[in-house]
């Protein structure tokens, strides 16, 4: 009939231009399928490596040790068994809180400074996340006493700060839930010589390295941080 030469005819043409050819070709073969299903399994295998990967300890210096920058002490201060031995005291937040206020806050009365409680508070609620206290206490030698009818502190003398000679290096870092807990071993650096901040003996075998190299016979401590704020030293 008309009609079956007219099909007879299409598959002829479509024949002469290789249609069914190509459209074999166009379908994956069996080893194609298993190479790109082989290629998937790889990749979905390093996706899951990367995510168990653990931080190096640069990475997390490089995120977390600014942490420590307003945590310092300098090796005169009175307060230095204390906060080597982790106690945390009202006396010895308030010096930390000092440490970090700008001295040229502090109102200059010839030969002693005068400043607010207020102004103290501020400092101290940058570093922790307890009550503040108003409370007298000693900043290197210098008697800060409190005057509660005026909420204000008296120096003995004008509050000069020196940069502290004790150094401090992070040897780990944990995150736990919402807490950092940094570890540090602490030296005191003097004259190029280092010495135990504690009993000031001297590492006779210190060769200007990291002092990591010494920590067994130097101070370690763990600072715990939560929301930024120093929660405890042991």
């Amino acid at each position: 009939s008309a009609k079956l030469l007219i099909i007879v005819f299409l598959l002829y043409l479509l024949n002469s231009v290789n249609y069914f050819a190509r459209l074999s070709d166009s379908e994956p073969k069996d080893d194609e399928v298993k190479e790109v299903i082989k290629e998937k399994e790889i990749i979905k295998e390093e996706t899951k490596e990367e995510e168990k990967k653990e931080p190096t300890l640069a990475e997390l210096k490089e995120t977390y040790s600014y942490l420590l920058n307003n945590i310092t002490i300098n090796e005169k201060s009175s307060y230095l068994k204390d906060y080597y031995s982790g106690s945390l005291t009202g006396e010895l937040k308030n010096y930390l809180a000092l440490n970090i206020l700008d001295t040229k806050k502090l109102d200059d009365m010839d030969d002693y400074n005068m400043f607010s409680e207020a102004l103290l508070k501020s400092a101290y609620e940058e570093l922790f996340n307890d009550n503040y206290k108003s409370i007298s206490f000693n900043y290197n030698g210098n008697q800060i006493r409190y005057i509660s009818k005026l909420n204000s502190y008296i120096t003995n003398e004008i509050v000069k700060k020196s940069d502290s000679n004790i150094k401090r290096e992070i040897t780990s870092i944990k995150v736990d839930n919402n807490k950092i807990i940094i570890n540090t071993v602490e030296g005191l650096i003097k004259e190029d010589k280092l010495y135990n901040i504690l009993d000031n003996k001297e590492i006779p075998d210190y060769k200007k390295d990291s002092i990591v190299n010494y920590q067994d016979k130097l101070n370690k401590l763990t600072y715990t941080f939560e929301s930024d704020k120093l929660i405890s030293i042991k």
